[in-house]
């Protein structure tokens, strides 16, 4: 099941739905295949985390720490980027990929996270994408964020192409995955 929506950027970062679209499974491809899509819609990764849930006992006391999967991913991907600048983008898109226990209250807060974090530009548009599959393992989850150059959202293309080029991409441990419109599981 895939969420997506918008995320308010320019004020607290909430990340509200607009969409709910059950897939039947996501689409593994390689980076190469994508490359003249990526150039072509202005597409670039602008950084990946992989994050897992993480709760310590309080033992006697009464403090227990918790640790969600994606804000876990959130933090990692912020890390590995020297300047997690996207001013130039025109829109950033943040894409978190889960098992079935992902979550949409730390979904939220992770986006919350990247949207104060990241250096967006003033206007510039921020969606998300959240997906869960039994493909994927519990308690982890992975977070790729897009930025966008153009307002190109793969009209021009089909199928996991037109995903692609909308800024739909998810980096999971060394793969490639993305959704495409033929593998949507109607109600």
């Amino acid at each position: 099941i895939k969420i997506s929506g918008v995320v308010d950027a320019d004020g607290e970062g909430e990340a509200e739905p607009n969409d709910m679209i059950a897939y039947s499974k996501p689409t593994e491809f390689s980076d190469g295949s994508m490359k003249g899509v990526m150039d072509a819609a202005g597409i670039s990764v602008v950084c990946c985390g992989m994050g897992a849930e993480n709760y310590r006992d309080p033992g006697l006391t009464t403090v227990s720490d918790i640790t969600r999967a994606p804000t876990d991913a959130a933090m990692k991907a912020l890390s590995s980027v020297p300047n997690s600048s996207v001013k130039s983008a025109k829109s950033v898109v943040l894409n978190f990929l889960g098992g079935d226990d992902l979550m949409w209250a730390e979904v939220v807060e992770a986006c919350e996270v990247l949207s104060e974090e990241l250096d967006i530009a003033d206007g510039a548009g921020v969606t998300f994408n959240s997906l869960c599959h039994r493909d994927f393992p519990n308690e982890a989850c992975s977070v790729t964020v897009v930025a966008k150059a153009g307002a190109d959202g793969g009209e021009d293309y089909e199928g996991i192409e037109k995903s692609v080029a909308g800024g739909e991409m998810y980096f999971y441990q060394g793969k490639w995955y993305t959704v495409s419109e033929e593998d949507i599981v109607e109600p």
